[in-house]
């Protein structure tokens, strides 16, 4: 983590696809299959592998010293962003994108064209800072505004044609609340000035740390998880169908070793998995049968059996919604996880309707009755207690 200064050269990766900004002497095509036209400007993209066209110096907009803390980049600094190999200065125009009509299409500028000086501006917008602060290389997440036009620097997964080698396209976006228009300087390659800027350090006060209740960092961990799974874009390699979950037909991989072929992959109990779904589908069955049954004026089922059957099955239609729901809204992707909690109501709620009452004593019992004369009768639910000396406890 280092800060970064004016004519430092850099490489730039967007945070959420962890690709690098990226720029080569190819130029857009002059009209695109749905008949639009291009600037026919040089290609500004997206690139997943470190290569030199993925470098840019970083150029101030107003005068700074030779040396010193002046040279610092800080929030809400005016900037220009030159790259390397072509020379040219990024910017962006009123000119639809490759890909999003609605988005403004980024190139490249030679500098020597003063006219287009103020498209080359942008303004750098650093994450939760204030005036002053200063732009640091990895945990300096930034967004960068184009002055004229206000629009965000933003890439998204989609790929370019092959006029572009499939690279990812890189737009103007106009939503300012948009969570994926966030980048941060990768590294650091060169100094405009010629010194070490490896040994560039800074002294960091160390932080007091704050007590907090427990209620308040409950508070804020739950609401940094929203905003965070709110921000996701990628796809997840082991995202599921929520058909697939009470079958538990795929799984989350938690560690893999390519080179030792080894895995640690989490997959639900399959026996019980099954035997659920079974169970909720037999039940199911039986509570389809019973209710035509029952318009048909027959009573195949006991009225308090048929009972127990509606009240299990007002507890499960009650229970799933208030464990899935919740958990498929802030999971920005299906996993199977969710799931696991409902599985122990799906367990007790569907045997409940089997037999559960004890036996009831009587003259067929196995028993003997020579086992409880001359004895005070004391066993509860089985009959009447009886106190006579000559007569066995069945009064039932």
């Amino acid at each position: 983590m280092t800060e970064i200064r004016y004519f430092d050269t850099v490489t730039i990766k967007h945070k959420d696809s962890k690709q690098f900004l990226h720029s080569h002497v190819e130029k857009y095509p002059l009209r695109y299959d749905d008949g639009r036209i291009s600037s026919q400007g040089q290609q500004v993209t997206c690139y997943p592998h470190n290569d030199t066209n993925n470098q840019w110096q970083i150029l101030p907009t107003k005068e700074i010293p030779e040396t010193g803390r002046g040279r610092v980049v800080r929030h809400s600094d005016v900037i220009q962003l030159k790259h390397i190999v072509t020379q040219t200065l990024l910017m962006t125009h009123d000119v639809a994108s490759p890909l999003m009509a609605t988005n403004q299409e980024f190139t490249t500028v030679d500098p020597a064209l003063e006219e287009r000086r103020n498209d080359t501006l942008f303004q750098l917008q650093l994450n939760d800072a204030n005036d002053g602060t200063a732009w640091k290389s990895l945990s300096g997440h930034f967004k960068l505004q184009h002055l004229p036009t206000k629009v965000l620097l933003w890439t998204h997964p989609k790929a370019l044609p092959e006029w572009a080698f499939g690279q990812q396209e890189v737009n103007g976006n106009k939503n300012q609340q948009d969570k994926t228009t966030f980048w941060y300087v990768d590294d650091i390659l060169e100094d405009g000035t010629g010194n070490d800027f490896k040994n560039r350090t800074v002294h960091v006060e160390p932080k007091v740390t704050k007590k907090r209740s427990f209620v308040k960092k409950f508070v804020e961990l739950q609401i940094l998880m929203l905003q965070h799974n709110a921000g996701l874009t990628a796809d997840h390699p082991y995202a599921s169908d929520p058909i697939e979950w009470p079958f538990s037909l795929s799984g989350v991989s938690f560690w893999t070793n390519n080179e030792k072929q080894q895995q640690i992959y989490m997959i639900g109990n399959l026996l019980g998995f099954w035997i659920c779904s079974v169970g909720v589908s037999i039940f199911v069955g039986i509570m389809g049968a019973d209710m035509l049954a029952r318009r048909r004026g027959l009573d195949p089922i006991e009225d308090s059996t048929s009972s127990l059957l509606q009240r299990n099955h007002q507890r499960l239609t009650n229970r799933y919604p208030k464990q899935i729901i919740p958990k498929h809204i802030i999971l920005p992707r299906n996993m199977g996880i969710p799931l696991f909690p409902i599985l122990p109501n799906v367990s007790t709620e569907i045997p409940s309707p089997l037999p559960t009452r004890p036996p009831r004593f009587g003259t067929s019992s196995r028993i003997s009755p020579k086992l409880y004369r001359g004895r005070d009768c004391k066993l509860p639910n089985f009959g009447t207690r009886s106190q006579n000396p000559n007569e066995a406890c069945f009064t039932c």
